[in-house]
């Protein structure tokens, strides 16, 4: 058990690549043990030809952003929601890159939670509470982020 969600059970929850979307700014709401909600905010092409579409990223400060770059830059995911997800089920190039290893910086909004060093929730492990912001989470765990879970949305959800 991993914060009340049974890891194989998450496993199983996780959700597919959204049918050929490379995705620059995707929204994933967790719902526990069941499937998860996926959303693109902004696509790989939108974020090429509309900077603008960028800045609005999930368009909500209270989600668990997680950023490919420093200092809050690049490719976006955002969970919202309590549960567990592996990196590896959420795409930023269809076909050619996923989540896993890919996370340089974040924001934690309202979520509570850790961050894993494997998929399923292998450890090294490393905390994060509400409020958190970090441009840039260091050398040690650059990259190399595979699976999240959020165990408290303090009152967000």
């Amino acid at each position: 058990m991993l914060f009340g969600v049974n890891v194989m059970q998450a496993e199983q929850a996780s959700a597919a690549p959204l049918g050929g979307t490379s995705c620059y700014a995707l929204k994933v709401y967790l719902h526990g043990n069941n499937p998860a909600t996926v959303t693109c905010v902004v696509t790989q092409e939108q974020a090429a030809t509309a900077p603008d579409t960028v800045d609005k990223g999930c368009g909500d400060s209270n989600l668990l952003q997680l950023y490919e770059n420093d200092n809050y830059g690049g490719a976006r995911i955002c969970f919202f929601g309590t549960g567990f997800a592996n990196l590896t089920d959420y795409w930023i190039w269809v076909g050619v890159r996923n989540w896993n290893d890919e996370m340089t910086s974040f924001k934690t909004g309202r979520m509570t939670g850790r961050f894993f060093w494997d998929i399923n929730g292998g450890p090294p492990t490393y905390n994060y509470s509400q409020g958190q912001s970090n441009p840039n989470i260091g050398s040690t765990w650059n990259d190399e982020v595979s699976s999240i879970a959020i165990d408290n949305c303090n009152g967000y959800c």
